[in-house]
């Protein structure tokens, strides 16, 4: 049962990912009824006047079955392809992944032709030797097998800049600095420089690769988006009024707190260590555009990050796990949340005094 529980926290955590299949799948559809239904000189031509569907019905049917294979292909990419390339490399993932993606999709269109035409009595479509032997079903094949690689491909994007960021290129909205309001979450790993001297540099990386893998699945399920990886420290951030929604912005840490210490065990027995984390939460405007030109990246620049950043060192200084600014803990839901008044602070390089709490929350 907690298996399907955290499959099922998998798929959402990663829903950004069905997003990005099911709009592929729809223009995928829609040129694949194009092309099916302008072929005049096949078997399709009885094929259609047998069937006697209006075209907008039997684009529905295609795009129905079309979103049916890819959204199991991306179930199969979170649940299984994702831990698969953290141990192999990318030619024996992209080699598995096709090979896995051409028996599901040829068995899928043998069995979908021959069942339809079995049902309709059309003769041409009688025999699955007969399928086989016809062009226009290794047409069919190659091109969904050509959509199902896209939709890899674009898996593959996403995972490097995270569906929000992705969508939005595609629109050029960072093309241009804007000005926006953002939440963003500092966490560190307490004790990170001892630990490194403890276990080795090479052991300390595979013990940060881990724990980022780990804490991937509640960044996604809260919906953020990761910012940065800066040795032992991980940024993250929501657009404010979706950071701040539900407590979003607490809930994720005390998430991976959980999912920290869930993985206590295996951390110590591969590296002799159980890491813990400390965390500031903050929030305000910030200025974001796209900065560079071989490798761009999205910038976020404002105070508000450098206060952040000072804010998560003085937590590790007043040995807390998680402490707010006070501008932040006014926009949260104030009756689901614990929180210790800490007083007025002025943090290294500031002029300004900023008032901060430690928060959980109270469910």
């Amino acid at each position: 049962m907690n298996d399907i529980k955290n499959f099922w926290h998998e798929l959402i955590a990663e829903k950004a990912k069905f997003s990005i299949t099911w709009r592929l799948g729809i223009a995928a559809s829609v040129i694949f009824h194009i092309l099916i239904w302008s072929i005049r000189e096949t078997y399709l031509s009885s094929f259609r006047e047998v069937i006697q569907l209006r075209p907008v019905v039997s684009l529905i049917v295609v795009t129905l079955f079309s979103e049916l294979i890819l959204t199991v292909l991306t179930a199969t990419e979170i649940s299984f392809f994702k831990r698969y390339k953290r141990a192999c490399t990318f030619r024996k993932v992209l080699i598995v992944k096709n090979v896995f993606t051409a028996l599901i999709s040829l068995i899928y269109l043998i069995s979908v032709t021959h069942f339809i035409g079995n049902a309709l009595k059309i003769e041409s479509l009688n025999t699955v030797k007969e399928i086989v032997n016809t062009p226009l079903t290794w047409g069919v094949f190659i091109y969904w097998l050509s959509v199902a690689n896209v939709n890899f491909l674009m898996l593959s994007i996403h995972s490097q800049t995270g569906m929000s960021l992705f969508s939005q290129l595609g629109r050029r909205k960072y093309h241009e600095p804007f000005e926006e309001e953002r939440v963003f979450l500092f966490i560190d790993m307490i004790g990170s420089t001892t630990i490194a001297e403890k276990i080795g540099s090479k052991k300390y990386f595979e013990l940060l690769n881990d724990i980022y893998y780990d804490i991937s699945f509640p960044i996604g399920y809260f919906g953020a988006d990761v910012y940065q990886y800066v040795g032992d420290e991980v940024v993250v951030s929501w657009e404010i009024n979706d950071g701040i929604s539900k407590n979003k912005c607490v809930r994720l840490f005390e998430a991976i707190q959980f999912v920290i210490n869930k993985n206590g065990d295996k951390y110590e027995e591969r590296y002799s260590v159980r890491p813990k984390f400390k965390g500031a939460l903050h929030a305000g405007g910030v200025t974001t555009g796209e900065v560079g030109y071989f490798r761009t990246a999205i910038l976020h620049s404002g105070d508000v990050l450098n206060t952040s950043a000072r804010m998560e060192k003085l937590a590790g200084e007043l040995k807390r796990d998680l402490i707010v600014s006070g501008f932040l803990l006014q926009k949260l839901d104030k009756r689901l949340l614990k929180y210790d008044d800490l007083g007025v602070h002025q943090l290294t390089g500031k002029q300004k005094n900023i008032h901060l709490y430690e928060v959980s929350t109270s469910q």
